[in-house]
């Protein structure tokens, strides 16, 4: 459907950011100021105001242009985030967008909005598919991204105006699926193109495991990608696995499916740049997976960072960190649990080079030998002194220090003139 479409036409494309969101559930300063803190340690790009920020969704009385929410100092958020590279995305009602966008979108420029997201728009007529197609061109003129939800899904506009960043169009985590409905929607709605799926982690009325919900961050393809769903920062108590979250890009240069059948498991791998992360998911038949690493480039070594579930896991999310070495020879065993997933995370192996390495340990000897001297500005006589601990020419005299290992005798006298000659140079 991209290629239905035209060609890009905006001009200027490096303010559009994908990334990772997080939602104010409560709608207060303090806690989007506590997203926003978060951010670093799940690698967050965006905070979301969702719905009732600006009050009543009427037509008629509804104004976008106000915050009415208690608490909510919208202006301070902005300043905040941009501190930290966290910009802000508010969420505003179709009916809001038919009557103010002319309004909204230069207002949210202003204010240094980054996105919006637009809720129950109208699908079907072509009229609402114009209205929307002009609408996302309006938001680019003002720098704004796009998240459209609810029925909309993907036309293949974004290849036009790629600030629409992601769309809805499917039943998400918002409504806690079952796991076959999970895997499913990897073969048959995301054939489509991106939908915000909106990936939940510690709320308790998941209907999957853990290990299930970090899978789906690489499952759901969604430049702009909503996780933590329903949770609060104050829900994070130092569960090691959120790293996952944080290492995850939103954006591709390549994908494979594994494999996978229908509605019972799937296997989705994705690699940004020479990372690969992999998420296998199951539905509610415990099953076992090979998983072979085919596709990681023949000769190297990679270090592999598996996220599994493990109930003898002493946390409340019971998910296991295990890292191994890995090459494409290798092939890894999945055990899922029921509902089950596992989340991986592969990068090639650091390479120590032997030649780099060895330059680099004689200058640490030559930086400790320049660090033991110490340099007198008196005159002396050129030569060594007869303890073969001091060497002297021109006005400054080198003394050796302690290191007798290193420092003691002719030939390190010999080695302080060779690393203080030009210093001989200019002061002769």
């Amino acid at each position: 459907m991209l290629n239905l479409n035209p060609p890009l036409a905006l001009k200027d494309v490096s303010w559009i950011k994908p990334g990772k969101a997080m939602r104010d559930t409560t709608l207060t300063t303090v806690n989007s100021e506590a997203i926003i803190d978060f951010a670093a340690t799940a690698g967050l790009q965006y905070v979301l105001l969702d719905d009732r920020w600006y009050g009543s969704e009427d037509p008629e009385s509804g104004d976008a242009t106000t915050v009415r929410a208690r608490n909510l100092d919208i202006p301070e958020i902005i300043r905040y985030g941009s501190e930290k590279n966290v910009g802000v995305i508010l969420y505003v009602d179709r009916r809001q967008i038919k009557t103010q966008r002319d309004i909204l979108f230069p207002l949210y420029e202003k204010w240094g909005v980054k996105g919006v997201k637009i809720g129950f728009v109208d699908v079907g007529p072509q009229t609402e598919t114009a209205w929307i197609t002009e609408t996302i061109k309006k938001a680019a003129e003002h720098h704004l991204s796009l998240n459209i939800h609810d029925g909309y899904r993907p036309t293949g506009v974004a290849r036009t105006y790629p600030n629409l960043l992601t769309v809805e169009g499917i039943r998400g985590n918002e409504h806690f699926p079952k796991p076959e409905h999970n895997c499913t929607i990897p073969f048959t709605r995301y054939v489509a193109g991106s939908a915000d799926y909106t990936v939940c982690y510690f709320d308790d009325w998941c209907q999957t495991t853990y290990a299930h919900q970090l899978a789906m961050a690489v499952v759901s393809y969604s430049p702009l990608q909503t996780i933590f769903w329903y949770d609060r920062p104050s829900m994070y108590h130092g569960e090691p696995e959120v790293e996952f979250f944080r290492q995850v890009p939103t954006v591709w240069d390549e994908t494979k499916v594994i494999n996978g059948e229908i509605g019972k498991f799937a296997t989705v791998a994705r690699r940004s740049g020479d990372a690969w992360f992999i998420g296998p998911i199951n539905n509610s038949e415990p099953r076992q997976l090979k998983l072979p690493l085919n596709f990681l480039k023949a000769g190297k070594n990679y270090t592999a960072r598996i996220y599994s579930d493990n109930n003898s896991v002493p946390t409340r999310t019971h998910v296991a960190v295990e890292t191994r070495t890995v090459n494409s020879l290798a092939t890894l065993d999945v055990p899922l649990h029921a509902a089950g997933g596992q989340a991986v995370w592969i990068t090639p192996e650091k390479q120590f080079m032997i030649g780099k390495s060895f330059k680099f340990l004689i200058g640490l000897i030559f930086f400790g030998v320049f660090v033991t001297c110490t340099i007198s500005a008196e005159w002396q006589p050129a030569g060594i002194s007869s303890a073969g601990r001091s060497l002297s020419f021109g006005r400054s005299a080198i003394k050796c220090g302690a290191s007798p290992c290193l420092h003691s005798g002719p030939a390190a006298a010999a080695l302080c003139a060779r690393l203080f000659s030009k210093n001989r140079k200019r002061t002769e």
